[in-house]
């Protein structure tokens, strides 16, 4: 199976782009550590985001989470997404007949990191500060089956990679129950290999159209007079972040599977 997105994320390590959802507690809770120095960077009203800092956990806040959905092809289909079709590659309707729409398989990960305010003042790694639990479900269109799954962890707040459950500060990476959600930077900084999804553009000096939605009304992509929101659907699959993703996954996909086959 093949794996085409319709957010802006990855599952493989290697690829980039979960993005963190952070609420606030009204006041601070469940220090990273025993000391009771303030959070680096806490959350609060006003202060500017730090990427890739901000990709990272906040254990100050109560509770942030972090998720991927998408969908996953059979081989028959995905080729045409790895080959650039942008339509295949957005949805379970864009492009397909019904009997393709079935045989996709859709999926959502989330990974939750929520501060218990227990275990303050204690110096063991095994201080239960922070929970951590995942979730993740597969839909079979077809089979009309929905399968599901759930990891749950302690941690203490220290952001050490060595743990088996733990989410580090620097950027998206978290892990629990053998699970693992991690961003890495594109290939020209590290070059580990990875699934580039980033338009390049400016920011517009007002809103402009009326599709899409967050920031599609004030961002123009580069080669283009036009903001996303602007654009006809096609137009922006073809140069947004999604598409670009989801094409490029699809193609380092079959190289692992083919790796792992002998292929």
């Amino acid at each position: 199976m093949k794996p085409a997105f319709g957010r802006r994320a990855m599952l493989l390590s290697a690829l980039a782009g979960p993005w963190p959802v952070i609420a606030a507690a009204s006041s601070p809770t469940a220090p990273a550590q025993a000391s009771s120095a303030p959070l680096p960077d806490p959350v609060r009203p006003g202060r500017p985001m730090v990427f890739p800092r901000d990709h990272g956990a906040h254990p100050g806040s109560r509770i942030e989470w972090w998720y991927v959905t998408g969908w996953l092809l059979p081989q028959s289909l995905s080729a045409g997404a790895a080959s650039g079709s942008a339509a295949q590659a957005m949805g379970p309707s864009a492009g397909t007949g019904a009997e393709d729409d079935a045989r996709r398989l859709g999926f959502q990960v989330t990974f939750f990191r929520s501060a218990t305010g227990k275990g303050d003042g204690l110096l063991s790694r095994f201080a239960p500060r922070q929970l951590l639990f995942a979730h993740a479900a597969l839909s079979d269109l077809a089979a009309r089956r929905h399968d599901h799954a759930q990891r749950l962890g302690r941690w203490s707040g220290q952001p050490d990679a060595t743990l088996r459950d733990r989410a580090m500060l620097d950027d998206a990476d978290v892990a629990v129950g053998g699970w693992q959600l991690r961003r890495e930077p594109r290939s020209g900084a590290t070059g580990a290999p990875v699934a580039p999804g980033t338009p390049e553009g400016h920011i517009a000096e007002a809103p402009r159209g009326a599709g899409g939605f967050g920031y599609d009304p004030v961002f123009v992509p580069d080669g283009e007079e036009r903001t996303f929101a602007e654009l006809a659907a096609s137009e922006k699959h073809a140069i947004g972040h999604r598409g670009r993703a989801a094409r490029a996954f699809v193609a380092r996909l079959h190289e692992v599977l083919g790796a792992a086959s002998g292929g």
